[in-house]
C-alpha cells in the first residue's frame, strides 16, 4: 500500500484557520476558548473548503487527534 501524502494548499489554509479561531473565540475575550469546541471548529474550517468546491485532496489533511 502507497501513501500519497500531499501538502496543505498555501490557498485553502488561512481559510482553514481563520474559520477554526473565529469559531474558538467566537465569545471575545471574555472567557478562554474552550479545547472541546476545537473539533467542532475543524469541522466548520474543512466544512467551508467543502462548500466552496473544494477537491477532497485539499481538505482531508485537516485532522483533528485529542480531546
Amino acid at each position: 500500500m502507497v501513501c500519497d501524502i500531499r501538502p496543505i494548499v498555501d490557498d485553502d489554509a488561512p481559510i482553514v484557520a481563520d474559520t477554526f479561531y473565529q469559531h474558538l473565540f467566537r465569545n471575545g475575550n471574555d472567557a478562554p476558548p474552550d479545547i472541546r469546541d476545537a473539533a467542532y471548529g475543524l469541522h466548520l474550517a474543512t466544512e467551508k473548503l467543502r462548500e466552496r468546491g473544494r477537491p477532497f485532496a485539499s481538505w482531508v489533511p485537516y485532522v483533528h487527534f485529542g480531546i
